[in-house]
């Protein structure tokens, strides 16, 4: 990113660390475009709470909104896989960042609780550490 020439000036550490520390702040932020009844929406991957799968029809839940579109939930775990989520149940992808704790055969994402389905609790929990080793 840069660097800095002995003898160091005070001065000038403070501005490259002060640069450091907003380019870490900066998250890049990726959009999925869903289409709905109403119409396209874009929507930012990190707002998903979860998907839930509802007779052939995927609901995107949102802090704000839930967005519901057509589509298969295998083809949408495939196109979020790397980006956070991980497939708990037949009918569930969470957001691995939005994941507020888990109890017993349970994740609690803002309130809602989502079971994990006893084939992917082993999975999950080896993703949520290597998540959390990330961070």
């Amino acid at each position: 990113m840069d660097y800095i020439l002995k003898p160091v000036d005070y001065f000038m550490l403070s501005q490259r660390l002060n640069k450091a520390v907003a380019r870490l702040g900066q998250e890049e932020k990726h959009y999925i475009s869903l289409r709905t009844k109403a119409g396209i929406c874009k929507v930012a991957l990190s707002d998903i709470l979860y998907v839930e799968s509802q007779k052939h029809q995927l609901c995107y839940v949102t802090p704000q909104d839930k967005y519901i579109s057509r589509g298969r939930i295998s083809d949408c775990e495939e196109a979020l896989k790397s980006y956070g989520f991980y497939r708990v149940h037949k009918g569930y992808i969470v957001n691995m960042r939005r994941v507020d704790r888990i109890e017993g055969d349970c994740c609690h994402i803002q309130g809602e609780s989502i079971i994990i389905s006893r084939e992917k609790k082993k999975g999950f929990m080896q993703e949520m550490l290597r998540y959390i080793g990330d961070i």
